[in-house]
């Protein structure tokens, strides 16, 4: 990721969905199959994300990509009825 406005928000992003999931760093490695200390520099930012990593981190996490790197949950749809045209 180029900018680091948005490395900061994944960052944050990760770190807030950690916790709602009440995940430890040692947790969330597990599920990412990776070590605690890259988790933890994941989380400070010490390390970079690539998009296919973010992905892939979103995919372990069952979300949407979108939520990792701008803190959307992707909104469900509305309600439509059908519309016949004739």
């Amino acid at each position: 990721m180029a900018s680091s406005s948005i490395m900061n928000r994944f960052c944050e992003n990760l770190e807030r969905i950690r916790h709602e999931r009440g995940l430890t760093q040692s947790d969330l490695a597990d599920l990412l199959g990776t070590k605690q200390s890259a988790v933890s520099r994941l989380l400070n930012g010490g390390e970079d994300v690539t998009l296919s990593r973010c992905e892939r981190i979103a995919e372990m996490l069952q979300i949407d990509v979108k939520e990792l790197i701008f803190g959307e949950s992707p909104k469900k749809p509305k309600n439509h009825r059908s519309v016949m045209l004739t």
